[in-house]
């Protein structure tokens, strides 16, 4: 390999000639449609807003490479979840409010009745004057909100991560050589 250059197929150890080559290649093709079956739900809206992305950037000449094709994806499946989400907690309940609004109220509740302080703090002089251990309604919902974020990015990491791998598996074994390694 020359310095500075990205290696190739040869290079990388990839068996396209032969029986062997041809056994890889429908493994690869077998596997990432086994992923993209599993996911659908997710998926298919996921690559269908990724997309977009890898094609202006053909256009432009700069394709993307593998983190910049991996990061577009996560970061769909995170905006997807994220609506999803959304759209759960903007539901109505049984009581009429919304799941939003049960949420808050639970952690309100949760928090009407605040533990004594630790037991720990009688041993600082004047620690536990400030003790206050009910954080107020907006924290509450900060935290909610804080917490709903959180999750949708871990989600939306995972399931973009795996779309990226299934989409990435069946263009590989299709073409016979790793998909988006620059040459």
């Amino acid at each position: 390999m020359i310095d500075g250059m990205a290696p190739t197929g040869a290079a990388w150890g990839v068996a396209t000639t032969g029986i062997l080559g041809w056994i890889a290649r429908i493994a690869a093709v077998v596997t990432g449609v086994a992923l993209l079956v599993v996911t659908c739900v997710i998926s298919i809206p996921v690559l269908l807003l990724a997309w977009p992305a890898h094609v202006i950037r053909r256009r432009i000449g700069r394709p993307l490479g593998w983190m910049g094709s991996w990061l577009t994806t996560v970061t769909a499946a995170a905006v997807l979840v994220g609506v999803l989400l959304v759209v759960f907690v903007l539901q109505r309940t049984r009581t009429g409010m919304t799941e939003w609004h049960d949420i808050v109220d639970a952690a309100n509740r949760a928090n009407a009745n605040p533990p004594p302080p630790p037991s720990w703090l009688r041993y600082l002089p004047g620690a536990a004057a400030g003790y206050r251990a009910t954080p107020s309604t907006g924290f509450s919902a900060a935290g909610a909100i804080f917490g709903l974020v959180i999750m949708a990015e871990l989600f939306g990491a995972i399931l973009g991560s795996l779309a990226w791998a299934g989409a990435w598996l069946i263009a590989s074994g299709w073409t016979g050589r790793f998909a988006l390694v620059p040459e």
